[in-house]
């Protein structure tokens, strides 16, 4: 349940916009987040209904937009896109099989967008 910490910051952050905009409504909040992060979009929904009743966000949208996690092999150089689940589930290049890999892209977590009026 790592989702409620990271709802609590983003709520937090999206109040503090508001105000600063003299709003009276957060209608939507936009994050994009890397699947590192592994957020269950369900649990960041409820946990944000939840943290956000009694506020101006509490009729708010939250929605997520899914970063993926791209590697670069040390062998060869070759970026490509790390599946965490499933049975494409492998560390490895793809290309060369080498697993002396850096990440590039995948530990985002981002407001990309807070909707307010």
């Amino acid at each position: 349940m790592h989702e409620l910490p990271i709802v609590k910051a983003v709520l937090d952050t999206a109040l503090r916009y508001a105000g600063e905009q003299q709003a009276k409504k957060v209608h939507k909040v936009v994050l994009s987040v890397g699947q590192m992060h592994d957020l269950v979009p369900e649990w960041v929904d409820k946990f944000f209904r939840f943290a956000s009743k009694g506020t101006i966000a509490s009729e708010a949208v939250i929605e997520i937009e899914s970063l993926p996690i791209i590697c670069r092999c040390g062998h060869c150089q070759e970026n490509y896109v790390l599946h965490i689940h499933g049975p494409e589930d492998k560390m490895c290049c793809p290309l060369c099989g080498s697993a002396d890999a850096g990440m590039l892209s995948g530990n985002e977590l981002l407001i990309k967008e807070i909707e307010v009026s």
